[in-house]
């Protein structure tokens, strides 16, 4: 939500810098001679289009998370604590490449914007004494900075990820390993399978941001980044599923499937109705085994579910059967670092934080009511 804010607050300013230019231009140009009209049309332009790089690289960015924070009620003191410590140890090492980083978008959008006003004042004008010789200069200064950062951009996200990343999930559990990359796509895509979601057709399926090792009394667990498309004749890209998938195992096995999603599915599984009204409006427990279904999703589990819903608005679906639990989170892509305005952005980690936090707890809760379930074993 940040990002489409920030888009949608960036495109209202841009027009209304364009009805202000074209006013103050009109107003302008009758008070001044032909032969500066050119280059009034020219500096209106290119004065626009700077002011508004500069509110959506260093502005927009910080005041979309303080009005987000400020939205929410106050953050955990573990997670104040954790955000502390990571800007202690890495904000200024982050800083310094973002710096240099930035220095090639500034170059970039400068190169843009003149070529954009150049074109812009042929347009009107037809001709233009405009020196492209300038444009040409702010170019190749463009192409010199892209050569020379081209790697850095892949050195700032594995630092980012491979300190601030791993930091935040040790911060759960110190026995958890964490890995930006996936060695093995195709296991994590049976995992998938496995699960059992109602899943779309797709055509694209990648994963990476790898979080493993065991929780519960040793119970393995595996969490993924995924991100699966689905393209069609025209080569039009549709996103299936973007966020986090997990799986975690269970001492005992579950003879039926056992899961709750957002919305109806059109089979002959049972819909199981809670005592939960709040639950019942938001979600769906399918379960042919009404009483399997209740014995695991117990009060507790099911108003746990439901208050972070209502707090955090994120869709996600739960896949119980046989030995394992499986979780869907949509997210969106998790684990990225900014590439403008703070590095360490508080209102990402925080989305960051209370995700893992929230697939680990539930599935922590569940795995300890299905291992006291008596009957099963």
């Amino acid at each position: 939500m940040e990002k489409y804010a920030k888009h949608l607050i960036t495109l209202l300013l841009a027009g209304l810098f364009a009805i202000l230019m074209s006013f103050l231009c009109s107003s302008i140009i009758d008070m001044v001679s032909e032969q500066y009209e050119e280059i009034i049309y020219f500096s209106s332009f290119l004065i626009s289009t700077i002011i508004i790089f500069i509110f959506y690289y260093f502005i927009a960015p910080p005041l979309i998370t303080y009005l987000s924070l400020k939205n929410l009620n106050s953050l955990p003191k573990d997670f104040n604590n954790l955000y502390f410590n990571l800007c202690k140890k890495y904000n200024r090492s982050l800083k310094k490449m973002q710096y240099i980083l930035l220095i090639k978008e500034v170059l970039e959008a400068l190169a843009i914007f003149s070529v954009v006003s150049y074109l812009y004042t042929n347009y009107i004008f037809l001709s233009s004494n405009y020196p492209i010789l300038i444009i040409l200069i702010v170019i190749i200064l463009y192409i010199i900075s892209f050569l020379l950062t081209k790697n850095l951009s892949n050195t700032y996200t594995e630092f980012y990820k491979n300190n601030v990343i791993k930091s935040l999930i040790n911060s759960f559990n110190e026995d958890l390993e964490y890995s930006p990359f996936v060695y093995d796509n195709n296991a994590v895509y049976n995992l998938y399978e496995n699960s059992k979601f109602p899943i779309q057709y797709f055509t694209s399926f990648s994963a990476d941001d790898h979080v493993y090792g065991q929780i519960d009394n040793n119970m393995p667990i595996d969490m993924f980044n995924l991100f699966i498309e689905r393209s069609n004749s025209r080569r039009d890209n549709h996103t299936v599923f973007s966020g986090l998938f997990l799986t975690e195992k269970c001492n005992i096995n579950i003879p039926e499937y056992v899961q709750v999603l957002k919305y109806e599915i059109p089979n002959n599984i049972n819909n199981v109705a809670t005592d939960n009204a709040d639950f019942n409006k938001l979600f769906r427990l399918y379960c042919n085994d009404n009483i399997l279904a209740m014995n695991i999703f117990t009060p507790d589990i099911l108003d746990f579910i439901t208050k972070f819903y209502i707090t955090y608005k994120i869709n996600f679906e739960i896949s119980i059967y046989q030995d394992s639990i499986y979780f869907k989170f949509y997210t969106g892509q998790m684990f990225e670092p900014n590439i403008i305005g703070s590095p360490l952005n508080k209102l990402s980690l925080y989305n960051y934080y209370y995700s893992v936090q929230f697939v680990l707890e539930l599935t922590k809760m569940i795995n300890k009511t299905i291992n006291s379930l008596d009957y099963l074993n």
